[in-house]
């Protein structure tokens, strides 16, 4: 059974369109607590490949550790969200 439905992964592309799937997995299970050793067990990967995707997160984000990359996500999928609710109740002219 996949930890990210589906649904929620469409969601989750439009909130980061610039890196693909697996990172985005990798990027959400750590954003919401799952430890290196943890993801790559679910995944059945290595440590170090989990490794290397977080590096490349803190690359591409300019993240000065894996710890802020926690915040920037749940940053911007707060502010995803607000701006997609702030849409739906903006009344049609």
């Amino acid at each position: 059974m996949a930890i990210i439905d589906p649904i929620r992964m469409e969601i989750l592309r439009k909130v980061f369109p610039e890196i693909n799937d697996i990172k985005i997995e990798v990027f959400t299970l750590f954003a919401f607590g799952m430890t290196v050793r943890e993801i790559s067990v679910y995944r059945n990967t290595t440590h170090q490949a989990v490794y290397k995707a977080l590096k490349e997160l803190c690359e591409q984000y300019n993240s000065p550790s894996n710890e802020a990359l926690k915040t920037l996500y749940i940053t911007r999928l707060a502010l995803h969200s607000f701006l997609e609710l702030r849409i739906e109740l903006t009344p049609e002219q």
